[in-house]
Protein backbone atom coordinates (compact mmCIF):
# COMPACT_ATOMS: atom_id res chain seq x y z
CA UNK A 1 0.00 0.00 0.00
CA UNK A 2 2.69 2.69 0.77
CA UNK A 3 4.28 1.76 -2.65
CA UNK A 4 1.42 2.92 -4.70
CA UNK A 5 0.92 6.21 -2.66
CA UNK A 6 5.09 6.63 -3.75
CA UNK A 7 4.25 5.89 -7.03
CA UNK A 8 1.06 8.79 -7.26
CA UNK A 9 3.32 11.65 -5.32
CA UNK A 10 5.71 10.71 -8.11
CA UNK A 11 3.59 11.06 -10.78
CA UNK A 12 2.16 13.79 -10.30
CA UNK A 13 5.67 15.99 -9.63
CA UNK A 14 6.28 14.68 -13.16
CA UNK A 15 2.87 16.01 -14.54
CA UNK A 16 3.51 19.28 -12.84
CA UNK A 17 7.38 19.92 -14.12
CA UNK A 18 5.79 18.46 -17.89
CA UNK A 19 3.97 21.07 -17.49
CA UNK A 20 5.75 23.79 -16.41
CA UNK A 21 8.11 22.49 -19.69
CA UNK A 22 5.62 22.75 -21.89
CA UNK A 23 4.36 26.27 -20.76
CA UNK A 24 8.20 27.10 -21.11
CA UNK A 25 8.91 25.73 -24.49
CA UNK A 26 5.39 27.81 -25.73
CA UNK A 27 6.60 31.03 -24.52
CA UNK A 28 10.23 30.28 -26.49
CA UNK A 29 8.63 29.41 -29.75
CA UNK A 30 6.07 32.20 -29.68
CA UNK A 31 9.44 35.11 -28.88
CA UNK A 32 11.19 33.39 -31.13
CA UNK A 33 8.34 33.67 -33.77
CA UNK A 34 8.05 37.19 -32.99
CA UNK A 35 11.48 37.99 -32.66
CA UNK A 36 12.07 36.90 -36.61
CA UNK A 37 9.88 38.90 -38.21
CA UNK A 38 12.14 41.23 -39.94
CA UNK A 39 12.14 43.33 -43.52
CA UNK A 40 14.16 41.50 -46.58
CA UNK A 41 16.26 43.88 -46.62
CA UNK A 42 17.57 46.30 -44.31
CA UNK A 43 18.52 50.04 -45.70
CA UNK A 44 21.87 50.22 -45.03
CA UNK A 45 22.69 45.90 -45.90
CA UNK A 46 23.44 44.54 -49.05
CA UNK A 47 21.05 41.66 -50.14
CA UNK A 48 21.93 38.62 -52.20
CA UNK A 49 20.70 36.90 -54.83
CA UNK A 50 18.23 34.13 -53.50
CA UNK A 51 20.25 30.40 -55.25
CA UNK A 52 23.75 31.75 -55.40
CA UNK A 53 25.60 28.56 -57.11
CA UNK A 54 29.10 30.02 -56.78
CA UNK A 55 29.84 31.21 -53.43
CA UNK A 56 33.57 32.02 -54.49
CA UNK A 57 32.42 34.39 -57.33
CA UNK A 58 29.71 36.13 -54.89
CA UNK A 59 32.95 36.28 -52.30
CA UNK A 60 34.48 37.81 -55.57
CA UNK A 61 31.98 40.39 -55.96
CA UNK A 62 31.69 41.59 -52.47
CA UNK A 63 35.51 41.95 -52.42
CA UNK A 64 35.17 44.18 -55.92
CA UNK A 65 32.17 46.11 -54.03
CA UNK A 66 34.21 46.85 -50.89
CA UNK A 67 37.43 47.25 -53.15
CA UNK A 68 38.79 51.15 -52.02
CA UNK A 69 38.18 54.01 -54.35
CA UNK A 70 38.79 57.69 -53.14
CA UNK A 71 35.85 60.04 -54.68
CA UNK A 72 34.10 62.50 -52.73
CA UNK A 73 32.69 60.89 -49.71
CA UNK A 74 32.73 57.18 -51.74
CA UNK A 75 35.57 55.46 -49.72
CA UNK A 76 34.36 51.84 -51.62
CA UNK A 77 32.85 50.95 -55.00
CA UNK A 78 29.29 50.18 -53.22
CA UNK A 79 29.65 54.01 -52.15
CA UNK A 80 30.53 55.28 -55.58
CA UNK A 81 27.66 53.38 -57.29
CA UNK A 82 25.61 54.78 -54.92
CA UNK A 83 26.61 58.32 -55.73
CA UNK A 84 26.84 57.80 -59.34
CA UNK A 85 22.87 56.70 -58.79
CA UNK A 86 22.32 60.56 -57.26
CA UNK A 87 24.08 62.01 -59.70
CA UNK A 88 24.83 59.97 -63.18
CA UNK A 89 26.33 63.12 -65.13
CA UNK A 90 28.90 63.70 -62.26
CA UNK A 91 30.15 60.51 -61.74
CA UNK A 92 29.81 58.24 -65.08
CA UNK A 93 33.18 58.79 -65.95
CA UNK A 94 34.40 58.78 -62.56
CA UNK A 95 32.52 55.68 -61.58
CA UNK A 96 33.77 53.56 -65.12
CA UNK A 97 37.34 54.50 -64.68
CA UNK A 98 37.22 52.97 -60.94
CA UNK A 99 35.48 49.97 -61.30
CA UNK A 100 37.81 49.59 -64.73
CA UNK A 101 40.45 49.81 -62.45
CA UNK A 102 39.19 47.34 -59.68
CA UNK A 103 37.89 44.63 -61.87
CA UNK A 104 41.45 44.45 -63.89
CA UNK A 105 42.88 43.94 -61.08
CA UNK A 106 41.01 41.02 -59.81
CA UNK A 107 41.58 39.64 -63.17
CA UNK A 108 44.40 36.22 -62.73
CA UNK A 109 45.82 33.94 -64.63
CA UNK A 110 44.57 29.91 -64.87
CA UNK A 111 45.36 26.94 -66.26
CA UNK A 112 42.08 25.73 -68.15
CA UNK A 113 41.88 21.95 -67.52
CA UNK A 114 40.40 21.40 -70.63
CA UNK A 115 42.78 22.12 -73.39
CA UNK A 116 45.94 22.29 -70.86
CA UNK A 117 46.02 26.51 -72.39
CA UNK A 118 46.76 29.38 -69.71
CA UNK A 119 44.12 31.43 -69.47
CA UNK A 120 43.14 34.92 -68.07
CA UNK A 121 39.68 35.33 -65.70
CA UNK A 122 38.17 38.75 -67.23
CA UNK A 123 35.40 39.98 -65.70
CA UNK A 124 32.18 42.10 -66.82
CA UNK A 125 30.11 44.42 -64.10
CA UNK A 126 27.04 45.89 -64.60
CA UNK A 127 24.83 47.65 -62.38
CA UNK A 128 20.78 47.03 -63.57
CA UNK A 129 17.63 48.44 -62.37
CA UNK A 130 13.79 46.85 -62.94
CA UNK A 131 16.09 44.08 -65.16
CA UNK A 132 17.10 46.94 -67.55
CA UNK A 133 20.74 47.77 -67.63
CA UNK A 134 21.68 51.17 -66.63
CA UNK A 135 26.00 51.26 -67.12
CA UNK A 136 28.14 48.21 -67.25
CA UNK A 137 31.88 47.84 -66.82
CA UNK A 138 34.62 45.46 -68.47
CA UNK A 139 38.06 44.84 -67.45
CA UNK A 140 41.11 44.88 -69.77
CA UNK A 141 40.32 40.94 -70.53
CA UNK A 142 36.90 40.28 -70.46
CA UNK A 143 36.05 38.82 -74.27
CA UNK A 144 32.43 38.99 -74.50
CA UNK A 145 32.12 35.83 -76.91
CA UNK A 146 34.15 33.75 -74.67
CA UNK A 147 31.80 34.34 -71.50
CA UNK A 148 30.81 31.69 -69.00
CA UNK A 149 27.47 30.60 -70.26
CA UNK A 150 24.27 28.49 -69.84
CA UNK A 151 23.40 26.08 -72.10
CA UNK A 152 21.63 28.93 -74.57
CA UNK A 153 24.80 30.49 -75.01
CA UNK A 154 23.61 33.35 -72.69
CA UNK A 155 26.67 35.24 -70.36
CA UNK A 156 25.18 34.39 -66.95
CA UNK A 157 25.69 36.27 -63.79
CA UNK A 158 28.21 34.26 -61.69
CA UNK A 159 26.96 36.59 -58.62
CA UNK A 160 24.78 39.56 -58.20
CA UNK A 161 23.60 41.72 -54.98
CA UNK A 162 21.44 43.58 -54.38
CA UNK A 163 22.49 47.62 -53.23
CA UNK A 164 19.85 50.14 -51.34
CA UNK A 165 19.54 53.53 -52.94
CA UNK A 166 17.81 56.18 -52.82
CA UNK A 167 14.64 54.81 -54.39
CA UNK A 168 15.19 51.30 -54.18
CA UNK A 169 17.49 48.85 -54.69
CA UNK A 170 19.67 48.75 -58.01
CA UNK A 171 20.79 45.18 -58.81
CA UNK A 172 24.95 44.13 -59.19
CA UNK A 173 26.51 41.43 -61.18
CA UNK A 174 29.74 39.84 -62.21
CA UNK A 175 29.83 37.59 -65.65
CA UNK A 176 33.24 36.20 -65.98
CA UNK A 177 35.35 35.33 -69.10
CA UNK A 178 37.78 32.85 -70.16
CA UNK A 179 40.41 33.46 -72.94
CA UNK A 180 43.72 32.36 -73.64
CA UNK A 181 46.53 34.43 -72.26
CA UNK A 182 48.08 36.73 -74.91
Amino acid sequence: MMKKKAQIATTITWAVAFTIILFLMIIFLVVTTALSGKELFNKNEIGFEEGAENLDSQRELIKILNSPVNVDEAKNVKELIKLWYGDKEKYKDILESEVKKVLSDFEYDYLDFRTKILSVRGWRGFVSLNKKELIDFQSENFISGYCIDDLSGRCVDLAGVYVPVESGFVYIAIQGSQGAKK
